[in-house]
């Protein structure tokens, strides 16, 4: 007799795969493959624009609008890009299910916050701090790319 858990559905048990966790659409289990960047990225570009929205608050509190470039490339690239990018791959599930968009996603991701904080602080501390924003920004020019690769390939014109 099987047990009465074992027959709830989307149990696991009778097929022995270790059920699912997902979190922000990104599946945790260790024998599936497959995850979300689609949702990955849209999550942290809404993280990135409220932190963003949030700095420019303060500055206009503070008024003081030093960091304004820094602020704009954070709520552009970091926040909006990145939104934008992980909409087309929930829209188009096949380029959200390629390699290509799986690095393209972490690298815009990485230098999507790398670039703005480098160029605050090469606007607070000077240019000492220059290689950050470089490298960041060759990192996003990277992932968009990357993008337009995954765009042409899984188009349908």
């Amino acid at each position: 007799m099987r047990d009465i858990k074992s027959q709830r559905r989307g149990s696991n048990v009778i097929s022995g795969k270790a059920p699912a966790v997902r979190l922000a659409g990104i599946s945790l289990t260790r024998k599936r493959k497959y995850w979300m960047i689609g949702s990955l990225m849209m999550c942290v570009g809404v993280v990135v624009l409220l932190f963003g929205m949030l700095a420019g608050i303060a500055m206009g509190i503070q008024h003081d609008f030093t960091l304004g470039p820094a602020h704009a490339h954070l709520n552009l690239v970091g926040g909006v890009l990145l939104f934008l990018f992980g909409l087309y791959y929930r829209l188009v599930p096949a380029a959200g299910r390629m390699l290509l968009a799986k690095i393209q996603g972490w690298l815009h991701i990485i230098g999507g916050v790398l670039f703005p904080a480098g160029v605050a602080a090469v606007l607070l501390e000077g240019p000492a701090f220059e290689a950050a924003p470089i490298v960041g920004s060759l990192m996003v020019v990277a992932a968009m790319a990357l993008f337009t690769v995954v765009v042409f390939r899984t188009s349908r014109a």
